[in-house]
């Protein structure tokens, strides 16, 4: 099994850098806000706002370009340079770096050939059952390191580390990167910022979270998001509090 990654309790903070948008092109992208926010009120009485906005009612801006996210550049990077890794690990099971490793390659071979829906609840579950939460600071005196699925089941992680160890697991299955972001929010109920994996199931989106089950946007309504990236694309969200209040409004229906 080769993994298609050529083409990953209260607190102050939980690793997760906000990106900044590029001088000069905020007075245009505010323009194209405020007219998006004027027509949501019609589109909301037409009933077809959920096809017009993104992730959790934003207003999404997609680019190909995602080399201002340095963190995940450099994830991109060591996962190419660790696959030869990965595969002495597959071949033999006494080479592989962590027992956690072992694990996480055996439930993907387990899950093959079985529901997507099932692929995705497990690969949620026994992440979260695996991996011990550690901080940045601890693992490598950092305060932002956003680590590759082996460094991840080595050392455990924080809240970015186990999104990209579920999207690399969920890679394997099949899944289409297309169908999947790694998104930075805002918690606004714990006041931090916080990452969680995003996968579109077709009929719905899922939000995989190292606090608990897979659960749908509305489950997580505290969640503002800020930006999100898969190994082609990062978008840029933008949220106001009436898209918020109506995105709540539409969830409670």
């Amino acid at each position: 099994m080769t993994l298609p990654w050529s083409g990953a309790r209260r607190r102050k903070r939980e690793s997760t850098r906000r990106l900044r948008w590029p001088t000069g092109w905020l007075s245009p992208v505010l323009a194209t806000v405020s007219l998006a926010i004027g027509s949501f009120g019609l589109a909301q009485s037409g009933g077809g706002a959920n096809n017009q906005f993104g992730l959790w009612g934003s207003i999404e801006f997609r680019s190909s370009d995602y080399s201002a996210i340095h963190q995940w550049v450099g994830v991109v990077q060591r996962m190419r340079e660790q696959q030869a890794t990965l595969d002495a690990c597959r071949a033999d099971v006494t080479r592989c770096p962590s027992p956690e490793t072992t694990v996480w390659l055996s439930t993907i071979e387990r899950l093959r050939g079985t529901s997507a829906e099932n692929q995705v609840s497990e690969v949620n579950r026994v992440i979260n059952s695996i991996i011990q939460y550690r901080e940045d600071t601890v693992l490598y005196g950092l305060t932002d390191y956003w680590a590759t699925p082996l460094e991840t089941l080595q050392r455990g992680g924080d809240c970015e580390d186990f999104a990209i160890l579920k999207f690399a697991a969920l890679l394997a299955l099949g899944f289409d990167n297309d169908d999947m972001r790694i998104v930075v929010v805002h918690d606004a109920d714990r006041q931090v910022d916080h990452a969680i994996l995003a996968v579109d199931m077709g009929d719905r989106t899922l939000i995989l979270d190292n606090y608990g089950v897979p659960l749908p946007p509305r489950g997580r309504l505290g969640y503002r998001p800020d930006y999100s990236v898969n190994l082609t694309h990062r978008w840029t969200h933008f949220l106001t509090p009436e898209l918020t209040q109506a995105f709540i409004a539409q969830s409670l229906q």
